[in-house]
């Protein structure tokens, strides 16, 4: 594997109310603060991940996400995505679902690593209110 042979496009983060939150994750990254949701607590989501394979096969593509809440992990999301060939390629989760109940009142970032065994793709944050 060579840097690059995986380029994450973008995240998507579809509620079921309707509601999606869309993220651009080729730029700047701390860009990502500026576009800081507000979520509601308890209802259920999915995660859904664009991104380029330049190489001719990537294998073992795993999508990890933690929930941090003032620095700690209170929640984790590990997602094997499986291999892929060249080419552009979108990957959807199943759902889960938001933390629930008054304490769950807050701000919450969810830390991306976009990975397979070799090398990390891509690392992010995305900040969030629970409302």
């Amino acid at each position: 594997m060579a840097p690059g042979d995986v380029i994450v496009k973008g995240l998507d983060l579809v509620f079921e109310d309707g509601k999606t939150v869309s993220y651009d994750l080729t730029g700047d990254l701390s860009e990502l603060y500026d576009n800081r949701a507000e979520v509601k607590r308890g209802i259920t989501y999915k995660i859904v991940l664009r991104f380029q394979v330049v190489a001719e096969l990537v294998q073992g593509l795993r999508l990890f996400c933690d929930f941090k809440r003032k620095g700690i992990r209170v929640d984790k999301i590990p997602s094997s995505i499986r291999s892929y060939v060249k080419g552009d390629h979108e990957y959807q989760s199943e759902t889960y679902e938001m933390p629930r109940g008054f304490l769950a009142k807050g701000p919450y970032t969810m830390e991306f690593r976009f990975k397979n065994q070799e090398e990390t793709f891509l690392e992010w944050e995305i900040p969030f209110d629970l409302e």
